[in-house]
């Protein structure tokens, strides 16, 4: 209640004195009006020093904002610099990595390749774009395997940087393949691929015993593809009395393998 009161005596002598400084404005001598700007000028200065000062203060605060967000941009502009910095030796490692591998694979296996990345991809319709083309030398109907050694199709168009891989499940892909086969020879068959992504091994002659889980590789028979190459494995087996030749499934191998890093077989 005492507070209560206190703000309401500050509030009448504050309006007070504005009164009085209106009256003697308008109504006041010049001599009452020089004698209370005598008086008041201390208080006057002292608030025109003060609003100097904060008015200085303020220019401080806002220029050291300014400065502070500058500073922020630059820090920013460094940091994706940095950042930018870090990709790209990264994706030289992982060039430099690609190319050993490449080189490995070459002196093992007498295979001249080249590496490639996946750019895009439809596997509905089974094809891949890959990152080189005519410009690195890439010219059709050239092999593409994974890094595995595994097969994955062959090159149909080629464009200045990239190039088109129709894959070995698509209907228009046909393999001379064998099964590998423990102390027994090797039966041969095509692995022929069909709509919806399937690979089949067709013409395995009926008296033939299949078993799933068994690896089918590339035949010497064939000409477009180096021979042992893998190809997939049998996940069932179709057997019919009424015909000649029995046929099974093929899981592929580039399907369970990494397909964003590719191999191109130049010359085999």
């Amino acid at each position: 209640m005492k507070h209560k009161l206190f703000d309401q005596r500050k509030i009448i002598i504050v309006v007070g004195l504005i009164s009085c400084i209106f009256l003697l404005n308008f109504w006041g001598g010049e001599k009452v009006k020089e004698d209370f700007f005598w008086v008041s000028s201390p208080l006057l200065h002292i608030g025109h020093r003060s609003g100097n000062y904060l008015t200085h203060q303020f220019q401080t605060v806002f220029t050291n904002r300014q400065s502070l967000e500058q500073e922020n941009q630059d820090l920013h502009q460094q940091i994706n610099q940095l950042f930018f910095l870090q990709g790209t030796n990264q994706q030289l490692v992982e060039e430099n990595s690609l190319l050993r591998k490449a080189l490995s694979i070459k002196e093992k296996e007498g295979l001249n390749t080249y590496p490639a990345q996946l750019i895009a991809q439809n596997l509905s319709q089974d094809w891949l774009l890959i990152n080189q083309g005519e410009k690195e030398g890439i010219t059709l109907n050239q092999p593409v395997i994974t890094f595995e050694k595994a097969l994955v199709g062959k090159i149909i168009a080629v464009y200045p940087h990239s190039s088109k891989v129709r894959l070995i499940s698509h209907s228009q892909s046909v393999i001379e393949a064998e099964i590998l086969q423990n102390q027994k020879p090797p039966i041969q068959g095509l692995a022929r691929g069909e709509e919806g992504g399937r690979l089949n091994l067709e013409l395995i002659p009926l008296d033939s015993e299949l078993q799933n889980g068994e690896v089918i590789i590339v035949s010497s028979l064939n000409a477009d593809y180096p021979a042992g190459l893998p190809v997939g494995t049998i996940q069932t087996i179709k057997k019919e009395n009424t015909k000649l030749f029995q046929k099974a499934e093929i899981l592929p191998f580039f399907r369970q393998q990494n397909i964003q890093h590719l191999l191109i077989i130049t010359q085999f």
